[in-house]
């Protein structure tokens, strides 16, 4: 069987080649050694009996699409709810802002319907939208001078351009390509076609959060 994996490869080895891709989705290895040490102890038996890295924690089926998503590291396909969660599924990676890492110990079951945190409401700056896209939707979230949020799913639908680079004038999210501008209130445009659609976020202990249901989002 081929393997991009060598037959002998050790943990550390695997971490070495790992570590960079999760840290640049703003995750990190956990720091408790015991859970770090069972999970990986699978992940390098799975190398050598599946050919891959499989979840130690998760069970291979026939499906080729669902067992891709079981090689770690995983993050990539369930980014937004792992963030959520602030760890992987099984805990072998955790968000870097996690103080207690044994805090967030045991495997997780995917949920449809979760809380995505989008940012600290303190690094929202007024008036400037802050644009990000979850489950292939692209949103932007604005905070106005009185302090009041918004949230508008959608793209430009001139040229289906982001508002990254926007302003806002007058309670109304403007395009920076060619000034079409939208409500905040009701993501109504000024031009004939599609306008842009509010979404609710809340504030919860500093950070804004908005709902993914990923049967809809």
């Amino acid at each position: 069987m081929f393997s991009r994996w060598s037959e002998d490869i050790t943990k550390e080895e695997f971490l070495s080649m790992v570590l960079p891709l999760v840290e640049r989705e703003g995750f990190r290895l956990t720091r408790d050694v015991e859970t770090r040490d069972e999970i990986l102890d699978g992940l390098i038996e799975n190398i050598k009996e599946e050919g891959d890295s499989f979840c130690p924690c998760r069970l291979k089926t026939d499906d080729f699409d669902e067992n891709r998503k079981l090689v770690c590291p995983c993050i990539n396909f369930s980014k937004e709810y792992y963030a959520s969660l602030q760890k992987c599924w099984c805990g072998l990676f955790v968000v870097d802002q996690v103080e207690d890492d044994e805090d967030l110990f045991g495997v997780v079951e995917e949920a449809e319907v979760f809380d995505y945190p989008i940012v600290r409401l303190k690094n929202l700056a007024p008036n400037t939208p802050l644009t990000f896209e979850v489950n292939h939707d692209h949103y932007s979230l604005v905070k106005d001078e009185n302090d009041e949020l918004f949230l508008l799913k959608g793209l430009c639908p001139h040229m289906a351009a982001e508002f990254s680079g926007g302003f806002v004038e007058e309670g109304r999210l403007v395009c920076p390509h060619h000034a079409w501008s939208f409500s905040l209130q009701d993501g109504s445009g000024d031009h004939p076609g599609p306008g842009l659609t509010p979404r609710p976020c809340y504030v919860k202990d500093g950070v804004v959060y908005m709902e993914v249901d990923k049967r809809k989002n």
